[in-house]
């Protein structure tokens, strides 16, 4: 246990320049992750100060920008971790390891004054950045900070000048605020489940909704080229894929054929599940009409409309059919919603920040 736990200080004070908190081993399966499978980090550390880790094996050690004290609040009793400061310069190391692990670079090319642009972060880099620095401060990085301080200059400065005194809730649920928001109502389209029972029956069996190329799609045979990448073949034959998307009845919506061929699926799907969601809720919907209804949607592709742009499929119809702002649109003036209709394309807000 000696060597491996030197091993492993060794490796992350070259890698990161920190000191090893501690070596916890703990049962297979005992770590919180996500439905995905992603190590949950936060849930982790929220879990081990609150004792309830189900460890097998702890080599102690202590952090020295770490210091441990209990407040007492009635009968409550909360870990507090107050973090001592950095140096700028030391801050500025730490940040610079974490950008070169993050993109694969040497931390030599990264520098204090440059714009963290520059270095073509994407958001996943931007998420794992705040992750490591997260880990190492012992505090919570969001990426509007990243946003917020664009050089490691400035980054450095503001987290080696602003104390943190981190709560272990501070990194669960329950720190979030409590606002007045229910979901009353559900609905949604997935591959091998075109409802929520059929949905919730699938995560109870674990069944498979992933397969082959369905014919009515495309014949896969034609364009898989298995091992070898080659220019307009497919290097996998399998996906999830909605049944029958071009089953719709676009009289019931008050709209003619022509008009919903050339709109985008994503809105037809979106008109088919609100109104699945609203019957769900119990709601009426002619009840609805001309009340301060908000309606947003997120939203970030637009396929179907290159693909009419390059069958130059020209029609009055084409651009709100294909308009990302049309489908939030769509919803409130075929429900006679008069609230707020706004469609978040969150992955366009990340690059428009850079």
């Amino acid at each position: 246990m000696e060597e491996i736990v030197a091993s492993v200080r060794n490796a992350i004070s070259e890698w990161h320049g920190i000191d090893l908190y501690k070596v916890v081993i703990v049962k297979p399966g005992g770590l919180p992750k996500t439905s995905s499978g992603k190590l949950q980090r936060g849930e982790c550390r929220k879990a081990y100060l609150d004792g309830t880790l189900r460890i097998i094996m702890e080599h102690p050690g202590q952090p020295t920008n770490v210091v441990q004290s209990t407040e007492v609040k009635g009968s409550t009793h909360r870990k507090i971790f107050e973090v001592k400061s950095r140096s700028v310069t030391d801050t500025a190391r730490l940040v610079r390891g974490c950008i070169a692990s993050a993109i694969g670079i040497n931390p030599e090319n990264v520098t204090d004054d440059t714009p963290f642009s520059v270095y073509g972060l994407s958001s996943l880099h931007v998420i794992r950045i705040c992750a490591e620095l997260q880990n190492i401060f012992a505090r919570r990085v969001s990426p509007g900070l990243i946003y917020e301080h664009s050089t490691v200059q400035s980054l450095s400065t503001f987290l080696s000048t602003h104390s943190a005194e981190i709560h272990t809730e501070d990194f669960g649920v329950s720190s979030l605020p409590n606002e007045p928001i229910a979901i009353i109502g559900m609905a949604c389209r997935f591959p091998g489940a075109d409802n929520l029972a059929r949905f919730w029956d699938l995560l109870m069996n674990g069944a498979e909704s992933i397969g082959l190329v369905p014919s009515d799609r495309w014949d896969w045979k034609e364009f898989y080229s298995p091992g070898i990448i080659k220019p307009n073949q497919m290097s996998t034959c399998y996906g999830g894929f909605l049944k029958e998307i071009d089953h719709f009845d676009s009289l019931f919506f008050g709209l003619s054929a022509q008009e919903a061929i050339h709109m985008d699926p994503q809105q037809r799907l979106l008109l088919e599940v609100a109104w699945e969601a609203l019957e769900d809720a119990g709601e009426n919907i002619k009840q609805l009409a001309g009340s301060a209804v908000g309606v947003f949607v997120g939203l970030s592709s637009f396929d179907y409309a290159e693909i009419l742009r390059r069958q130059h499929e020209i029609s009055p119809f084409a651009g709100p059919g294909g308009a990302l702002s049309i489908a939030a649109n769509r919803l409130s003036y075929t429900f006679d919603l008069q609230g707020p209709s706004i469609v978040v394309d969150t992955g366009a807000v990340l690059c428009n920040r850079w």
